[in-house]
C-alpha cells in the first residue's frame, strides 16, 4: 500500500510539473510546432513562456492560443513574438497572466492581432509594442516616449509623447506642491488607438510659487488608469525674485524666496557661452561679479537641481 501510494505521489507531481515548468523557444518557427519549444511541446496554461534573444516565434494566422487555466501564465518576450492575421493568445483574467515585452523585445501584430483575457478581445493594431511593457488583466499600455514640465514666462508647460496608445480615452494633469497630495489641472483627449507618434502639451496657467511636482493619468475607455512618473517644476514669479541693477556695471545682486545654497549661479553670452564670473551666495542672495565682462546682453542661470530659472541683463 505504501508503495502505490509513493507512485500515486509521483505521477500527480509529474502532471503538476507538467503544467507549471519553463519552456524556452529554441529556434525561429511557428508557436504551434513541438520542435519551436525545448520541451518539444506547445507552451500551456501556468507556463512560464521565454523567447530568448535572437529568437522569433510566430501565431500563424487564424490560430487563437488557449493559455486559460489554473495556473498563472507568463510569456516573457526578449526578442520578438509575432502575431499573424486574426491570430491571438487568450489569457486568463486577474490571476497574473500577462505577457512582458522586455527591454529590446517586440510584440510584433499584424491586422486583427488580438490579446484575450477570458475571451475579451483587446484589439492590437498593425504595428509593434516594444518592451519595456507589460500587458495585463486586459489593458494594454501606453508606451510613453517622454513626458517633462517647463517653465515658459509665468506659465508652466507640461509637454509628453506616446509611441503607442491602444484604448486610450483620455490623460488628466496634475499637479502637487509636496509631491503626495494632488489637484487635477485639466484633460486631453487621447488617440484611442494608434501605433504612431503622438505629441500633447497643456499649459498651467496659474502656476503655484516655489517647487510643484506635475504627473500624468492615463484612462482607458473602460474606466481602468494608470499614473507616470511625475516631473519637477520650480516657479519664482517676477515678484519673487529680485535681479537688480539692470544694466550692472560691477555687481549683479540676485534675491529670492528660494533656497540659493544648492544652486549653481552661470553667467552665459548670448550665444550660450559660460561666462567666468564669481559669485557671493547666502541662502535667499547671490552677489554676481560681473566687472570682467564685456559690455553687452548675458544671461543669469540659476541652476536648482530640479530646475533652471533664466534671466537677461545688460552689462554696461
Amino acid at each position: 500500500m505504501k508503495r502505490l501510494f509513493t507512485t500515486a505521489l509521483i505521477i500527480i507531481l509529474i502532471s503538476f510539473n507538467g503544467l507549471a515548468a519553463t519552456i524556452t523557444a529554441v529556434g525561429n518557427g511557428s508557436w504551434t510546432s513541438n520542435s519551436t519549444w525545448d520541451l518539444n511541446r506547445q507552451p500551456d496554461d501556468g507556463d512560464f513562456i521565454v523567447i530568448p534573444p535572437g529568437i522569433t516565434v510566430t501565431v500563424p494566422d487564424f490560430v487563437t492560443v488557449d493559455l486559460k487555466g489554473p495556473g498563472t501564465t507568463i510569456v516573457w518576450i526578449e526578442e520578438t513574438l509575432v502575431l499573424g492575421f486574426l491570430s491571438g493568445i487568450d489569457l486568463n483574467n486577474g490571476d497574473g497572466d500577462r505577457i512582458e515585452v522586455r527591454t529590446g523585445g517586440a510584440l510584433t501584430t499584424s491586422f486583427f492581432s488580438f490579446i484575450y483575457f477570458d475571451g475579451v478581445a483587446t484589439l492590437l493594431l498593425f504595428g509593434t509594442v516594444n518592451g519595456p511593457a507589460v500587458i495585463q488583466d486586459g489593458t494594454l499600455p501606453i508606451e510613453l516616449a517622454s513626458f517633462e514640465a517647463k517653465l515658459e514666462g509665468n506659465n508652466v508647460r507640461i509637454s509628453w509623447t506616446t509611441a503607442a496608445e491602444i484604448n486610450n480615452d483620455f490623460f488628466t494633469i496634475e499637479r502637487s506642491v509636496n509631491g503626495k497630495d494632488w489637484e487635477v489641472l485639466g484633460e486631453v483627449p487621447g488617440a484611442g488607438n494608434s501605433n504612431t507618434e503622438n505629441d500633447y502639451s497643456f499649459i498651467d496657467y496659474d502656476p503655484v510659487p516655489g517647487m510643484s511636482y506635475y504627473r500624468l493619468k492615463q484612462t482607458d475607455f473602460d474606466g481602468q488608469f494608470e499614473y507616470f512618473d511625475p516631473a519637477v517644476v520650480r516657479y519664482e514669479p517676477d515678484n519673487l525674485f529680485r535681479m537688480f541693477p539692470n544694466p550692472a556695471t560691477v555687481k549683479l545682486q540676485v534675491t529670492t524666496s528660494s533656497d540659493l545654497t544648492n544652486a549653481e549661479i552661470i553667467v552665459r553670452s548670448m550665444n550660450g557661452a559660460a561666462q567666468h564670473i564669481e559669485a557671493e551666495i547666502t541662502e535667499h542672495q547671490a552677489k554676481v561679479d560681473v566687472s570682467t565682462l564685456t559690455e553687452g546682453i548675458y544671461i543669469l542661470e540659476i541652476a536648482f537641481p530640479e530646475s533652471v530659472i533664466t534671466k537677461r541683463f545688460v552689462k554696461r
